[in-house]
Order: C-alpha cells, then sequence, then structure tokens
C-alpha cells in the first residue's frame, strides 16, 4: 500500500464563474487624412497655376454658354470629383467599420456562451456527483441504530452472565 495515498474527500460543489466583460473594440476614425492631405497639395498647385493662367475659355454645359478660365473649370471638376469620392468613402468605411464591430461582438457573445455551457456542464456534473455521494453516505436509519444497540446491550449481558 502507498503510505501516502490520502482518502478522497468530496470536493466542494463548483459554482458558475461570472461571464467575463467583453473588451468592447470601437473601430473610430474617418481615413480622410492621408487622402486629405495629398488632396490639398494638389489643390494648392492647382491654384498656383490658376493665379499665372488667367487666359479665358468658352464653356458650355446643357443651357450655360461661359467664359472662365481653364484652370478653374479644372479646379471646380477636381473638387467635385474629390468630394464624391470622399463621400462615398466615408459611407463605405462607415458600413465597413460596423461590420467588423458586429463580427467582432459575435465572436465575443460566442466565446461567453461556450464559457457558460461549459460552467453549467461542469456545475452539472459536479452536482450529479455530490447526489450519488450522497445518497451513498446517507445517514443510518434511528430504527438500526436502536436494534445494533439492543443487539450490543443483549451480548454485554450474556457476557456478563458467564
Amino acid at each position: 500500500m502507498n503510505k501516502n495515498a490520502t482518502p478522497k474527500t468530496p470536493k466542494p460543489p463548483k459554482t458558475a464563474k461570472a461571464p467575463k466583460a467583453p473588451k468592447k473594440k470601437v473601430y473610430s476614425g474617418t481615413g480622410l487624412y492621408g487622402g486629405f492631405l495629398a488632396v490639398l497639395t494638389v489643390m494648392a498647385a492647382l491654384v498656383i497655376l490658376a493665379a499665372q493662367n488667367t487666359v479665358a475659355v468658352p464653356f458650355s454645359f446643357l443651357l450655360w454658354d461661359l467664359e472662365y478660365p481653364l484652370v478653374a473649370i479644372l479646379l471646380a471638376t477636381i473638387a467635385g470629383t474629390v468630394f464624391l469620392d470622399e463621400a462615398v468613402g466615408f459611407v463605405w468605411r462607415h458600413r465597413r467599420r460596423k461590420v467588423l464591430a458586429e463580427r467582432h461582438e459575435l465572436k465575443e457573445l460566442r466565446a461567453t456562451a461556450d464559457e457558460l455551457r461549459a460552467s453549467a456542464a461542469a456545475t452539472a456534473a459536479d452536482t450529479e456527483a455530490d447526489s450519488v455521494q450522497a445518497e451513498l453516505a446517507s445517514p443510518v436509519p434511528a430504527s438500526d441504530i436502536e436494534l445494533s444497540e439492543d443487539i450490543a446491550q443483549r451480548e454485554t449481558e450474556e457476557v456478563a452472565e458467564k
């Protein structure tokens, strides 16, 4: 027999662990800075170009017949294009960040649900083991104790008579 062996004692039931507070991942920022700086640089160069080239050219669009400097027309076209590009990009980035945030939240919720399921399964297994152990170690009924006391008393009297 092993001298170091100790009798097994029942483990206290495990309590359900509280789920960890999920870390909220925040997707922020506009993503405009790099593109905005590039646009400002190009626009500054075009403004200088416009200041140096002021010759008017005819411009016709639908019902309008105008004469403006060519550089002013180019600047207006470029500014409108950049504005539309940034507006569409802003909407796209906003939707993408929303999808990423929802995916991240779903991943955290699934992890929390898995932890709760594992905790509930462990608690259920411990509870079942405790109930089986309690049935096996249930106290002896009082009638059996009285009967054994009567038998012990008779044996004591028989020994005393001899």
